[in-house]
């Protein structure tokens, strides 16, 4: 992770196809949260358990439970 100088948090990237690409980023905005994420394209990756742990520690963030 790391964090740029707009506050926000880089979940992840992508080098696949070339240059760094920011696949996810995390942002507390005022009194709550944003998460985004640009993965799970295709049936096959959103049936992917860590495709579902990604959708459950995002959830748990914006929910201030972690």
């Amino acid at each position: 992770r790391s964090e740029n100088i707009d506050g926000l948090t880089e979940i992840f990237e992508g080098k696949d196809l070339g240059p760094k690409a920011i696949a996810g980023w995390a942002y507390d905005f005022g009194k709550g949260r944003v998460v985004f994420t640009a993965v799970g394209h295709t049936l096959h990756a959103l049936w992917q358990s860590e495709y579902f742990k990604l959708q459950k520690n995002a959830v748990r963030w914006l929910l201030k439970l972690e």
